[in-house]
């Protein structure tokens, strides 16, 4: 059987407390003959992360993809680097003290703002177990809606996304070693019958 190729690399960059990097992606860019086209993933909220140059190890792809997409170079000397790579894509989870952490995200909003990004639009932080709410869905005005593609553009590796934010929720003791556990919600309390009223 032919070995699968891996062809798209991606990095989480989060925070030793559990907040994570995540962005969104720009609706349109200007193609080289001047007409407007959607980006594949359109508007939808990602992880950074991009195709495998010919002979590029995964981590090296995730790792130059980031530099690109959010303009801040990854030193791995100066955190944690966990590989949750699948047989379908390159994966790596780079976890930093909250105040590299906070200093990068300062440095990749800037970077942003400045619009030199290609591709993306906005860079986020949120806590690892709210992520499900955003990553591989797409924001319309102001409602974040499903996964359905726009105009015929599919959605980006959607089960690769969510894959990944299974993968977090999973194991986040692991990769988030200061992390505060969610709360859970207690379950709603029946309301009493109240016959004896009526």
């Amino acid at each position: 059987m032919a070995q699968q190729l891996i062809e798209e690399a991606y990095l989480i960059v989060a925070s030793d407390e559990g907040n994570v990097l995540f962005a969104r992606k720009k609706w349109q860019y200007l193609s080289k003959s001047g007409i407007k086209k959607l980006f594949n993933g359109a508007g939808q909220y990602v992880f950074p992360g991009g195709h495998i140059e010919q002979g590029e190890h995964p981590q090296a792809a995730a790792i130059r993809e980031f530099y690109e997409e959010v303009g801040v170079g990854i030193d791995v000397g100066t955190g944690v680097l966990h590989d949750i790579s699948t047989g379908e894509y390159g994966c790596y989870v780079f976890v930093l003290v909250k105040p590299l952490f906070d200093t990068l995200i300062s440095n990749a909003e800037a970077f942003i703002n400045s619009n030199k990004s290609y591709e993306l639009q906005h860079v986020y932080s949120d806590a690892w177990f709210n992520l499900k709410n955003y990553i591989g869905k797409r924001q319309f005005n102001s409602a974040i809606k499903g996964y359905a593609s726009v105009q015929n553009t599919p959605a980006q590796s959607l089960d690769w996304y969510v894959g990944m934010v299974q993968v977090l929720d999973e194991n986040w003791h692991t990769f988030f070693p200061n992390a505060t556990p969610p709360q859970k919600k207690p379950d709603p309390q029946p309301t009493p019958y109240t016959w004896w009223k009526k």
